[in-house]
């Protein structure tokens, strides 16, 4: 089954010198993603592209071994959702 995931809706992004930060606005957190892939993960997460979507397209432009990109996108995305930032969609 793919899973889809969204950006909340109470999370503010803004550019930051090598990257983007992202700020929680229900518990003030902030976290930074750097430039590259976790931010290109971040702006994939709109609810139109499943995760094995995005793990497809990183794998096909970046040539890299899909079964690493497959761990490492799922945990990063993950730790999103573990903090709030993310929130699965049904489709």
């Amino acid at each position: 089954m793919e899973r889809f995931f969204v950006q909340k809706d109470d999370v503010m992004t803004f550019p930051i010198e090598n990257g983007e930060a992202l700020h929680n606005l229900i518990n003030d957190e902030y976290f930074s993603l750097e430039e590259g892939l976790s931010t290109m993960i971040w702006d994939s997460l709109d609810g139109s592209i499943s995760v094995e979507g995005i793990i497809d397209m990183i794998s096909d432009q970046y040539q890299m071994d899909k079964s690493i990109v497959e761990k490492d996108t799922k945990d990063f995305i993950n730790n999103l959702f573990e903090n709030g930032l993310i929130e699965q969609i049904d489709k």
